[in-house]
This record gives structure tokens, C-alpha cells and sequence, in this order.
């Protein structure tokens, strides 16, 4: 694949800390360092809403199925849940004392991840707690809910994965990983987990915790990672890398012009959005043919 050339688009808050597209992938919500959220029309990357959302960094967003809510966590320790339709807040609630490092919805509730070593589930408004279990002893960097919904996988500094009861909170199993720490955990094709670790590795998971493929990342960072039904993407350094299973080799090696690629995330029609340290989201197009 040739490198695309990509979509700058200047982000006036500042460094951006997460991106995340929109059901139907009509726009991509922006998370800034300084605690706001921006709703960009996708196509045209005009900002269609400026939100209030953390007094600090936008740590993680989250995007429900049309018609649910989007959630964000930051490093306040803050979740808010919002509606997308009437661009304003629908609930917002203290779920940790330290930074919100994940946020994502399961059926009737929330899961939150942190940086306090904790994963808690919450009503979708917030209310009160449903369940707290320590899954790490330091942070977590991340909590997915599983297919079948019946169980959540955590991620953290540690050598294993750890899955929980999504009703209770209990713990139902871990998953070793070889690797000294889990930087980021998303949902992949097929019902599987995508994973970035330590060892300077991408892998994807199936539902049992078995890696179905794994590819070497050629570089340093914070291996923020993303999966569509036939790429993989992953920052490291100045670079984003695209693979696509079960080749090993990454399809193209994509430039960034500073180091710093905190979030990515890929659109169904094979957009590719990345938020960077020098205050912008870039997005590419992805060749599918």
C-alpha cells in the first residue's frame, strides 16, 4: 500500500488524547488534553459541537451503539455520559480517585478503568457504584467488555490479563500475556480483544485469551492501537504502522511529524484517525482494494 497523504486538521485546545468515530462514522469526537471535547462533521472536519467535558485531560472515549450514550473519562477521575442527538450532558459522576484510563458501556451498565488499580461498573447515569474489584496493583490501562457480555477483560501493569464477571464484578480468570505490561486493549474482529504490550507486540485475542496472531512493533511509545474487520493499526514514536492479519509486516508505515501518537481509532469505511502531540487529528484513507 502506498501512503496516503492525510487530513490535518488543527485542534485549538491543544494535544489530543483520544479520538473515537461516531456510530455510522458521520463524525469523530475529540478529546483534548485540556479537558474538551469536539464533535468533528467527518468529510468536512468542521467542529458541529464544543463540549465542557474534564477539567483535565480526556483520557478516554467511548461510543455506544446509535441511540446510547457517548461516555468519556478523564484524568479528573470524572466519567460523563452524553447525548449525542442534543449534544449535552446527561449525567456525570466522581468514579475514581485517580484518572479514568478507560470507559466503555456493557449492556445496562458502565465499566471504568484507573490508574488507582481498580475496575468498577456503574448505572449508564451514574448513581450508584454497582461493583469495585482491584484488578492491578497499579494502573489499569484499560477494561473491554467480551462478546457474550457475561464477562470484561482487564488490562494493566502486569504480566496477565485479568477477566471479570461483568454482573459482579468477581474474578473468573486471567490470561498470561508474557509481557511486563499491557499499554492498550481494544475490541477486535470476530468477537476477539486487539493488544499492544511491552514486549513491543500487537496481538489479537480470541474470546478464550489465546493469541490468534501477533506481529513486532519496530519502535518505542505508547502503542495506542485500533482494529477494523482487516487492519490493525498501532503509534510508536513518529509513526503509525498498518498490518493486515495474518501477514506479519505492516501493509504501509504511516509519518507522523512529532513524536507523540496518544489515540487512534478506524472508521467501517476505512478512515483512519490519529490525535497527536502537536495539537492536531490527522486521518488517512485506507486503501482496501
Amino acid at each position: 500500500m502506498t501512503a496516503p497523504e492525510p487530513t490535518t486538521i488543527e485542534v485549538p485546545e491543544g494535544r489530543v488524547a483520544a479520538v473515537r468515530f461516531t456510530p455510522g462514522a458521520d463524525e469523530l469526537a475529540v478529546g483534548a488534553f485540556t479537558g474538551a471535547l469536539r464533535l468533528l462533521s467527518v468529510g468536512s472536519w468542521e467542529t458541529v459541537a464544543r463540549l465542557e467535558a474534564h477539567t483535565k485531560s480526556v483520557m478516554a472515549i467511548h461510543v455506544a451503539e446509535p441511540g446510547g450514550p457517548m461516555l468519556t473519562g478523564g484524568s479528573d477521575g470524572l466519567v460523563v455520559a452524553w447525548d449525542l442527538e442534543r449534544r449535552e450532558e446527561r449525567a456525570r459522576w466522581k468514579a475514581h480517585p485517580k484518572p479514568v484510563s478507560s470507559v466503555s458501556a456493557a449492556g445496562d451498565r458502565v465499566l471504568t478503568a484507573s490508574y488507582d488499580g481498580t475496575v468498577a461498573a456503574w448505572p449508564l447515569d451514574g448513581g450508584e457504584r454497582l461493583w469495585r474489584t482491584r484488578a492491578f496493583q497499579r494502573n489499569v490501562t484499560a477494561v473491554v467488555p467480551l462478546e457474550d457480555g457475561a464477562r470484561c477483560v482487564a488490562a494493566g501493569l502486569g504480566e496477565e490479563l485479568v477477566v471479570l464477571a461483568t454482573d459482579s464484578g468477581e474474578l473468573v480468570g486471567s490470561w498470561p500475556t508474557g509481557a511486563p505490561w499491557t499499554a492498550a486493549l481494544r475490541p477486535g474482529p470476530e468477537g476477539g480483544l486487539v493488544a499492544t504490550s511491552g514486549d513491543a507486540a500487537v496481538r489479537l485475542l480470541d474470546a478464550s485469551g489465546r493469541a490468534t496472531w501477533e506481529a513486532r512493533i519496530p519502535g518505542k511509545g505508547s502503542y495506542p492501537v485500533a482494529a477494523g474487520p482487516a487492519e490493525v493499526a498501532v503509534g510508536w514514536d513518529k509513526h503509525v504502522g498498518v498490518w493486515r492479519p495474518p501477514a506479519t509486516d505492516p501493509v504501509v508505515v504511516l509519518d507522523v511529524p512529532v513524536k507523540g501518537v496518544y489515540s487512534l481509532d478506524l472508521s467501517p469505511g476505512g478512515l483512519l484517525a490519529a490525535g497527536c502531540a502537536d495539537n492536531t487529528v490527522r486521518v488517512w484513507p485506507l486503501d482496501r482494494g
